[in-house]
């Protein structure tokens, strides 16, 4: 499966409520693309640049209450953790080596933060990485078969107008920093 297809899967099992494995193929899309722009960097290290990167449209449609960049989490006793450490290890890596995504991390309809030693995202998660995916410059060129139609507050995206097009994203989704 390409990357549009991943994209397009996690977008299908999002709208059916099914986030693991919205998130499941979503970070896989996620993981080729930043492959793709990162070459040289370790697995770890590109998949956080990658998310470093894009985290204004992750959090800006992923998370609807905050556009954020260089954001840590606080945790346990005194412990900090960025938001690119936590998508990448308790969410990537879980689902790759476990099947399961950590039981550091929990998902609510709206709800974001770190409470208890456990990290709350809202659903909506798989749909911000997607969008950074469809962002990624490197993907200018893609496009999905028979896209899942999405709709944002009343409005049509055709994604595969998108790909590639950070800025236009950004737009379409009142994305600024």
């Amino acid at each position: 499966m390409s990357i549009p297809d991943k994209v397009n899967n996690s977008l299908k099992y999002y709208f059916k409520g099914e986030i693991s494995d919205s998130l499941e193929q979503c970070m896989i899309a996620a993981d080729a693309s930043a492959r793709k722009m990162y070459k040289t960097l370790n697995n770890k290290e590109r998949m956080e640049k990658f998310f470093f990167e894009y985290m204004e449209i992750i959090t800006g449609v992923g998370i609807r209450m905050i556009v954020a960049k260089n954001l840590k989490l606080g945790h346990g006793q005194n412990e900090t953790e960025t938001l690119e450490s936590i998508l990448y290890k308790y969410i990537r890596c879980n689902l790759l080596h476990e099947a399961e995504i950590s039981d550091k991390i929990t998902f609510s309809e709206n709800t974001f933060g770190c409470a208890d030693e456990k990290f709350t995202f809202p659903k909506t998660l798989p749909v911000g990485i997607c969008f950074a995916v469809i962002a990624c410059p490197n993907n200018f060129s893609l496009w999905i078969r028979n896209p899942v139609g999405f709709n944002y507050l009343g409005k049509n995206i055709n994604l595969n107008l998108l790909w590639g097009k950070t800025e236009t994203i950004k737009k379409s989704f009142g994305i600024s920093i």
